[in-house]
């Protein structure tokens, strides 16, 4: 049995500039789940904002609330360093690496 993600009314911002605006996903446990758009429609935002990552910008904020099964990210201090993962995207392949490497990252 794994664990769900359900994001309720996510807002980012930077500085004055709302990036993210009442972002709402139910992510069921067990699936694999792709974020696909243009460049800078907020994919990589909102999966930093899943993974804390968002904070790391003093001139950040954010409101709404993401659960990880039963823990609330945003009410629990400690950041999340496992069980999200980032795959990054490129349009080309690096030459030196293969495609399976690029996409075997966690975030810790």
């Amino acid at each position: 049995m794994g664990v769900g993600i359900e994001v309720t009314n996510l807002n980012a911002w930077y500085g004055t500039n709302h990036t993210l605006q009442d972002i709402n996903l139910n992510i069921p446990a067990n699936h694999a789940t792709a974020l696909i758009g243009p460049s800078g429609c907020g994919k990589s935002t909102f999966v930093r904002c899943l993974n804390r990552m968002h904070e790391t910008n003093p001139i950040a904020r954010v409101t709404g609330t993401v659960r990880i099964g039963d823990l609330d990210i945003y009410v629990d201090a400690k950041p999340l360093k496992s069980g999200v993962a980032w795959a990054w995207c490129f349009s080309a392949p690096i030459p030196s690496r293969p495609c399976r490497f690029m996409t075997m990252w966690p975030l810790d």
